[in-house]
């Protein structure tokens, strides 16, 4: 270190010049750095899970979405829906908005003079102001799940705008100018943003007014504790322009390198302002303390730099490998935030040993202020330093022992700590956004989009079948709502022709239904244009990230365990009937108790029960229709032959005389025949004139396949009650229980059912083959990656910086066991840490997690520090009380004083606005204090109790004789 010292005075004009001219240069850098809020941004790209996710967003109109909540007393009004379509218009006309989905921009799916319509359910160019109007658009709207707690809360009161945006779009200028639309024109309206997009522009506004703020305000601190420290301006303006120079130049190089400010890194100055005062601290203490007895100022420059850097550079060291541990995280954020701070310590680090010692050569002489006749200033830190040495020296072993005692609390509270990776979570429970969240939740289900990808053949009826059997699942998962595919249209726009919510059998009825919704914008949404590949939408309610963990894992399990990707299609006949109806009972069991669960029917059910029930529905051989669909049906087979038949008939009252000899078939009970009608048919018709045999046939079969329909749904209504009576009595008018349970039953009239290829196979039933394929995405599915990587970063770091340090000290102290001795109270420190966590149930999340591996950079210090000085003073004068007195009063004071301001530093942290920051400052401001106390305390015990031999030799020492002896000579 001496030449070093040499080359610092010998070249300290060059040095000063360069170090002007580089933080011009970096300052002029900082007006191009930019801030990205961008969570998905800071995952990596070569993730096969992130891969879906931007496939999902880029084919399927964004994963990215952006919800505006209008609060009203009733959203019904004409007032109200003129400004919902203003917003909703104004929206679609961003450049990034893939779609938009209001109350006056959405699908309708509803029955018009007996055939079905597809339209929007509110004409936008005509909103109606009849009161009465109103009234009947929101009875019918609340009452289609389509609509009810997907766009419209179930009080009517509040309604959502849906804007996806496109993958490639900015998202924070996109959100913002969406923000901006809806307050221009709500007026006095109730608004609620929620959505990822909304958060992230939130964070972003945030990030910008913390650094204006606490900038400035971790500077102040640190002018204050320098001064409380060392009563002159020196003491103050050095290592104050020390960190202000080094996060320049840190910041300026990520301005020019084209890395942006995330939600990590954001705190950086701060960290920086903090950490690297430290350096420039114990250069300013040992000057100080050297220039006492010195004639010469360069001379006292020298030596001062010879004596400390060596320390210095080491603790420099040591604090980068901190940082540098979060190289190669998961998060792209973490790990530029771990390269940029280590960076920006390694620049605190140089200009503390080059330019403040070459600043320091120009400044006069301090004044030396009187001292005592010992030489020690009269203070109180000096007599509290004084009393804990000998506190130290003579309780060593009670030391030990409570050190332990907290290493073992320490670590039976380790399994308590629980992680959170949810960005909801960031803001606190006041901000708006986290409002807008709470009301997503309670009234539609959440706003976490969750996702699965289904391959296979959408138009193929059992693939749809499939995928409608999953979604009944997902409705069974806690906290996933309102699942949404493809198959849900087909199902309504089936239950509005046919009253039952199901796929139908046929390739052909598939078709004909999905003629009505093409070329419809949601489509875009739910299947790509080749119709091999679609996904189910969903909501996620809930922000914790331990219940986000448990909602996938099911998901996951489900679609490993349940989910068959190889079926095959059974046509269904006389000989297999039975065994394939068996096969499927157990399906159609869950499936109602999952209905009993969803609907919150609390009853007792018996599986063996409701599967005997269920094989009793399907060999019903006798249904009874009531009066009101007896006239319905009735009126069908007139209807039919009126416009329908095959066969012409002018003579109604012939018309009239077919359909009541056929209503007395009907009001058998029993399964209808097509065999039956035909010769009903060819009875009438026989002597009314010439009527060709095979329109008699096709007549037949028409009426057949509309006559079974009716017979088949009475069958299964009919079953509906016994399940009802027998499980769920309470329940005979739970309205929406009995249209589930019939959707459930309906598998009992198929004609042809898909079984899975194995057990197909195993049965000998041959069939089509059909494939499926479900994989989960979204963002729930991403927070498990994110919530993976907060361990195996938390890990990593932590492994790295205790190997990287240790091996430092071992190097620097030229002993295996002054290494590991050194290291033990950064070990306690960053243990007592996790114990903090657990017990006050703190999570560990994207920036706690960064806490211990930057506790053992710049905790293990004041262990260099204290062991280097230790030495130096124990080598003089072979006293351990000397020595730990000499060094109390030096390096311990120094450790103190830096402790105090890096700690003041971080505590500035808990005015920051987002919560996890908050938690980050104050739990790293605690380790500093935990790593300072245990470097003046638990290291001297230690090294005491084990006579350490790298410290000196402690051969001829007592410890009880010495203290008392050298207690009562003071």
């Amino acid at each position: 270190m001496e030449r070093l010292a040499e080359s610092v005075v010998k070249y300290r004009i060059p040095i000063i010049i360069s170090v002007v001219f580089l933080t011009v240069f970096f300052g002029y850098q900082l007006k191009n750095i930019k801030v990205n809020s961008d969570l998905f941004s800071y995952l990596r790209e070569d993730d096969p899970d992130v891969q879906l996710f931007n496939r999902i967003g880029k084919e399927y109109a964004g994963t990215s979405i952006a919800m505006v909540g209008i609060g009203a007393d009733d959203v019904f009004t004409h007032k109200t829906l003129n400004v919902i379509n203003r917003i909703t218009e104004k929206i679609k006309q961003i450049d990034g908005v893939a779609t938009v989905m209001s109350l006056t921009d959405v699908l309708d799916i509803r029955s018009f003079e007996g055939s079905l319509e597809v339209g929007r359910l509110i004409d936008k160019n005509n909103i109606p102001d009849d009161p009465q109007k109103l009234r009947q658009i929101r009875s019918y709207t609340l009452s289609k799940d389509m609509y009810n707690g997907r766009i419209v809360s179930p009080d009517g009161k509040v309604t959502i705008i849906i804007a996806r945006l496109k993958q490639n779009a900015d998202k924070q200028e996109v959100a913002r100018k969406i923000q901006e639309i809806a307050q221009k024109e709500a007026g006095s309206y109730q608004l609620y943003f929620s959505g990822l997009p909304m958060q992230m522009l939130e964070v972003n506004d945030i990030i910008i007014s913390d650094m204006l703020y606490l900038v400035p305000l971790v500077a102040l601190v640190l002018v204050f504790m320098l001064y409380f420290s060392f009563r002159t301006k020196r003491g103050v303006i050095l290592p104050l322009l020390t960190v202000i120079i080094s996060t320049i130049w840190a910041m300026g190089l990520m301005s020019l390198l084209g890395v942006e400010l995330s939600i990590i890194s954001n705190i950086m100055p701060v960290l920086l302002i903090a950490i690297g005062s430290a350096y420039g601290i114990h250069m300013i203490a040992r000057y100080k303390e050297d220039i006492k007895g010195a004639a010469d100022t360069i001379f006292c420059i020298k030596h001062s730099l010879s004596t400390v850097g060596v320390p210095i550079i080491l603790a420099g060291m040591t604090t980068v490998v901190g940082f540098f541990s979060f190289a190669g995280s998961y998060l792209t954020a973490v790990n530029d935030f771990g390269i940029f701070t280590g960076i920006g310590v390694i620049f605190a680090l140089v200009i503390s040993i080059t330019f403040l010692p070459a600043f320091l050569t120009f400044l006069k002489k301090p004044e030396i202020k009187t001292i005592n006749k010992e030489g020690k200033k009269e203070n109180a830190l000096d007599r509290f330093l004084d009393r804990l040495a000998f506190f130290v020296l003579k309780n060593e072993k009670l030391i030990i022992i409570l050190g332990g005692l907290l290493v073992i609390i320490s670590i039976i509270g380790l399994p308590r700590i629980k992680r959170e990776v949810n960005m909801i979570e960031y803001f606190k429970e006041d901000t708006d956004i986290r409002i807008a969240e709470v009301m997503m939740e309670k009234k539609f289900g959440g706003s976490t989009p969750v996702q699965v990808l289904v391959k296979g053949d959408l138009k193929n009826p059992f693939v749809l079948k499939e995928m409608r059997k999953f979604e009944k699942f997902l409705e069974s998962v806690p906290y996933v709502s309102k699942p949404q595919s493809i198959a849900d249209l087909i199902c309504e726009m089936n239950k509005v022709m046919n009253n039952h919510y199901t796929i139908p059998d046929t390739r052909e009825g598939v078709a004909n239904l999905w003629f009505f919704i093409e070329g419809e914008s949601i489509l875009e949404q739910l299947v790509n244009n080749e119709g091999n590949e679609g996904i189910i939408q969903a909501n996620l309610a809930t922000m914790a990230t331990g219940k986000i963990l448990k909602s996938v894992n099911m998901i996951n399990d489900y679609i490993k365990n349940e989910m068959d990707t190889a079926l095959v299609a059974v046509k269904i006949n006389q000989d297999n009937a039975q065994e394939i109806i068996n096969l499927k009972i157990p399906e159609i069991t869950q499936l109602i108790l999952s209905d009993f669960t969803r609907h919150q029917i609390e009853t007792e059910v018996d599986r063996a029960q409701l599967r005997q029930l269920i094989r009793e529905i399907y060999l019903t051989k006798r249904v009874q229709f009531d009066d009101r669909t007896l006239n319905d049906i009735s009126e069908k087979v007139v209807d039919f032959f009126l416009n329908e038949s095959e066969i012409e008939i002018d003579d109604e009252a012939l018309i009239r005389q077919i359909t009541d000899q056929i209503l007395d078939l009907v009001k058998s009970g029993n399964p209808i025949s097509e065999a039956a009608i035909k010769k009903t048919l060819t009875r009438q018709l026989a002597s009314r004139g010439s009527y060709d045999a095979d329109e008699i046939a096709d007549t037949a079969y028409s009426l057949f396949v509309i006559l079974d329909e009716y017979w088949q749904y009475q069958r299964i209504m009919e079953g509906v009650d016994l399940i009802i009576a027998r499980f769920a009595p309470e329940a005979k008018n739970n309205a929406k229980l009995r249209d589930a349970l019939r959707d459930d039953l309906w598998v009992l009239n198929e004609k042809v059912i898909a079984l899975p290829s194995a057990v197909a196979s195993s049965k000998g039933l041959e069939g089509d083959r059909v494939s499926v394929q479900f994989v989960q995405s979204g963002m729930p599915l991403i927070f498990t990656k994110l919530d993976d990587s907060l361990m195996k970063s938390q890990i990593q770091s932590l492994f790295i910086a205790l190997v990287l340090v240790t091996i430092i000290l071992i190097i620097q102290l030229n002993s295996v066991t002054g290494g590991l001795i050194s290291i033990t109270p950064i070990i306690l420190t960053v243990l007592l840490n996790f114990a903090l966590m657990a017990y006050l149930n703190i999570p560990l999340d994207n920036a706690t997690m960064m806490i211990a591996s930057i506790a053992i950079g710049i905790g293990i210090d004041y262990s260099i520090h204290f062991t280097h000085r230790f030495k130096e003073e124990f080598s003089r004068s072979n006293d351990p009380l000397k020595a730990l007195e000499a060094t109390m009063l030096t390096t311990g004071r120094a450790i103190l004083t830096n402790a105090l301001a890096v700690g003041a530093g971080f505590i500035i942290l808990i005015f920051a606005q987002l919560i996890p920051i908050q938690r980050f400052g104050w739990l790293t401001a605690t380790t500093m204090l935990f790593s300072s106390i245990g470097a003046v305390t638990f290291l001297p015990a230690l090294i005491l109790f084990t006579r350490a031999r790298f410290v000196g030799n402690f051969r001829n020492f007592s410890f009880p004789d010495k203290i008392v002896g050298k207690k009562r000579g003071r």
